[in-house]
């Protein structure tokens, strides 16, 4: 199965070509440029693997939560692509992305808390368990929420120190890849059928339509990439 996966919710713009087999990603910090280099990175990725856009099985997109620009140019690219292709499209939140990424590393059962950077010295975070028993072994504990981060210090001081956080870190291995949408995709027992929307967990801006890219512009251009790719 050919999984394309992108992911635009942060500074970074990731984007990943998965078969099961082999994994092609780029990942390329643009902000707050995301729409300005979209399309050219993708069409990079493409011609380096002589995949044909055509051969794709499934789109996975990122979801939220993160950046509402970010988000929207990822959401209506995938859902405009899947339509035009006639493919599944899923989401996928960043925060379950984060802990399935840091479980399948760890290779141990245990306690995973997610946490993704928001606006005014908070975080979204949510609590995982790692359970190596179980066929699918991501358990999701909590529902996603936005708070500060001495907030989420006091929600978990019950569950002791043995919590591995993933998402907050400078380091490699505690940034989200685009690949880990695509391999949480596969290994996922199920999917929703109907088209992704947005996480967004707290509350739109008011003043976020007149900021964000024209969704008609997006939709146009994500057309005409895949027209023009229909041979590759």
């Amino acid at each position: 199965m050919k999984i394309l996966a992108v992911d635009t919710t942060s500074k970074y713009l990731k984007l990943a070509l998965c078969d099961g087999a082999r994994i092609f990603e780029r990942c390329l910090r643009v902000e707050p440029y995301h729409d300005e280099v979209f399309f050219k990175v993708l069409r990079q990725i493409f011609e380096k693997t002589a995949w044909r856009i055509q051969s794709l099985d499934r789109i996975v997109v990122a979801q939220g939560p993160g950046r509402f620009t970010g988000i929207r140019i990822g959401m209506t690219f995938a859902n405009v692509l899947g339509r035009f292709l006639r493919k599944p499209v899923v989401g996928v939140s960043v925060l379950e992305a984060l802990a399935f990424q840091a479980g399948t590393n760890r290779k141990k059962s245990g306690l995973i808390c997610s946490l993704v950077p928001a606006i005014r010295e908070e975080v979204y975070w949510q609590l995982f368990r790692w359970d190596i028993g179980r066929k699918f072994p991501l358990v999701t504990l909590t529902r996603p929420v936005c708070a500060r981060i001495e907030a989420v210090e006091q929600s978990l001081k019950a569950n002791g120190k043995d919590i591995l956080y993933m998402g907050l870190g400078e380091t490699r291995e505690h940034k989200l890849k685009a690949s880990s949408l695509a391999l949480l995709a596969l290994a996922r027992p199920f999917f929703n059928s109907r088209l992704p929307a947005p996480l967004y967990i707290k509350e739109v801006p008011a003043n976020y339509n007149s900021q964000a890219p024209c969704e008609r512009s997006y939709t146009l251009r994500t057309v005409h990439l895949a027209r023009r790719y229909e041979k590759i």
